[in-house]
This record gives structure tokens, C-alpha cells and sequence, in this order.
């Protein structure tokens, strides 16, 4: 009797176990597949991505720039949902699982556009309006080739105790570099990052008003809040063209008629995000369609 009940508890016990071998073992695959699943999508989310990039491409160097956007009928003839029409002010575009934003970059601060830079950079620093002057003179020394010191500026012998000298070669390495220069070390990172979004390094150096965002047109020319609010019901109800001639009148104390205008530079900060329920995949570059050097379009920038 007690063999018999040893032999059933035993029994049981092998039982158990197995069953919970079992378990674990189903629990573990079924991580397995959720995972294979997860990659799948993964690599068909970055499948489509590149794929958009490519068709970018091919919409952008046989499209037509106007002002804020670029029309394309060649597309429709492949893909006939394809919008014909996409905004390049960082409108979002949605097509399928796919979202597109495009930023030409005259609508963007040129990093060696001196007044834009120090309005700006003023207007984040509002704690101190005498800023202004000593950024646009470290601005200028920063960038010219003498070692001679503005008023208000810094030369090497300003930056000695920091370990490194201005450039003084006529231009910025990186737009990171711009936060090396006198006053503009004080800004702490967040507003830094920030602001890095709305710089450009471009060799075409125009600004495109119909591509500015809001706050760029308010700290470059210095707009009122109030007249964001007619110019954007301007542009909606009375088009670009009025817009532009408005703009123009209205605001010619900052308005360089050689500079500012609604011309678009065809160089595209372009963002690229596919996506499944949680899972995306982004995709930056910068490409452009100027026909550069023969070439229907050149890539700048990659960024995947």
C-alpha cells in the first residue's frame, strides 16, 4: 500500500513537472513568435520607408516648385492615390501607413544669416534684450578672418580660457558650432536642441517667406502675435500671391528685396515615419533638387 501511494505521488510529481515544463516551454515560444512577428513588421515598416524615399526622389526632381509646395501629375500614372500636391513647410502628409513632412530650407535660419541668427537668438533669450548687439558682433568676429574684436564681440583671446579660438574662416563647421560663441554658451540644452531644429546650413542663402513657420516669421520680422494670426487667415483666404505682396508692403523695414521673396530653394529637409500599431520607422535626409552638378537631385544627408 505504501509502494502504491510512493508510486502515485511520484507519478504526480513527474506530472507536475512535465507540466510546467511544458508551460514555461509554450510561454517561451510564444515570446519567440511575438518577437518574429515584431521583426517582420520592423523590416517591412523600413522597406517602405526607403521605398518613399526613393519615390520623393523621383516626385521631387520631376515635380514644379511654387513657393510653399511642389506639384507632381507623373506619379498618379503608378500610384494614382499619391497626392499631386505636397506642402513643403512641414505640413504633414499622410499616404497609407506613411507619414511625410518636407521643410525647404529658405524656410529654415541660414547658420551664416547674421540677422535672422541674432533676432532670433534674441527673441529666445528674452531675459536680456541687450543680447542682441553683442550676438551680432560674435556673429561677425566669429566668422570674419581678423583677429581684431568687435565692440561687442570676442576673439581668440576671448575664448583662451574655454581651449579654442574662433574660426575666422567665413563659415560655421556645423550649426552646433554656433553655441560655442559668446553669450549663446549660456543656453542650456533643451532651448539649444530647439533651436537646432530651425537652422540650416545651405549654400543658397535666400529667405522663402510662404515657408516660414510662425514663430521664425515673428522673431525674424519682428510680427506681433496679432498679425500671425491675419497673415496665416491672409494666406488661407486670399492665396500666396497676395500674401507675399501684403507681406511685403507691410513689413519692408526688415523685407530685403534681394534676400526675402517666395522662392523656394529646393533643398528639402525631408522626414519619412511608416508605422504599425507601436512599431515605426523614421527616416531623415536632406536632398537637393537644384540640379546640382548635372545631377537631377543630390542626397546631403542620410540619416536612417
Amino acid at each position: 500500500m505504501k509502494k502504491s501511494a510512493f508510486s502515485l505521488a511520484l507519478t504526480l510529481w513527474i506530472v507536475a513537472m512535465m507540466g510546467l515544463v511544458s508551460v514555461l516551454y509554450l510561454s517561451y515560444g510564444k515570446k519567440v513568435v511575438t518577437k518574429s512577428t515584431q521583426l517582420h513588421k520592423k523590416l517591412l515598416l523600413t522597406f517602405q520607408a526607403e521605398s518613399m524615399v526613393e519615390l520623393l526622389k523621383f516626385y521631387g526632381s520631376t515635380g514644379r516648385f511654387n513657393g510653399n509646395y511642389i506639384l507632381n501629375t507623373l506619379v498618379q500614372q503608378y500610384y494614382p492615390s499619391f497626392p499631386k500636391k505636397i506642402f513643403i513647410d512641414s505640413r504633414e502628409t499622410r499616404w497609407k501607413n506613411t507619414k511625410i513632412l518636407l521643410q525647404d530650407t529658405a524656410g529654415l535660419i541660414s547658420i551664416d544669416d547674421i540677422d535672422a541668427l541674432s533676432n532670433c537668438l534674441e527673441y529666445e533669450l528674452q531675459d536680456s534684450k541687450d543680447k542682441k548687439v553683442i550676438i551680432k558682433d560674435s556673429l561677425m568676429d566669429w566668422l570674419d578672418s581678423d583677429s581684431f574684436s568687435t565692440l561687442n564681440g570676442a576673439e581668440d583671446s576671448f575664448y583662451q580660457k574655454y581651449g579654442y579660438e574662433s574660426r575666422d574662416m567665413g563659415y560655421f563647421a556645423s550649426s552646433e558650432e554656433l553655441f560655442l560663441l559668446r553669450v549663446l554658451q549660456d543656453i542650456n540644452r533643451s532651448k539649444q536642441d530647439k533651436f537646432l531644429t530651425q537652422l540650416a546650413i545651405s549654400s543658397k542663402r535666400g529667405r522663402n517667406i510662404s515657408t516660414l513657420n510662425n514663430s521664425l516669421l515673428q522673431c525674424i520680422f519682428n510680427i506681433s502675435k496679432g498679425d500671425l494670426i491675419e497673415l496665416k487667415k491672409l494666406k488661407e483666404e486670399e492665396g500666396l500671391y497676395r500674401f507675399m505682396s501684403f507681406f511685403e508692403t507691410v513689413y519692408k523695414e526688415n523685407y530685403d528685396l534681394e534676400r526675402d521673396g517666395g522662392v523656394a530653394s529646393q533643398i528639402l529637409r525631408i522626414k519619412i515615419t511608416s508605422f504599425d500599431n507601436n512599431i515605426t520607422k523614421e527616416i531623415n535626409t536632406l536632398i537637393d533638387f537644384g540640379g546640382v552638378n548635372n545631377k537631377k537631385f543630390e542626397t546631403l544627408n542620410y540619416e536612417d
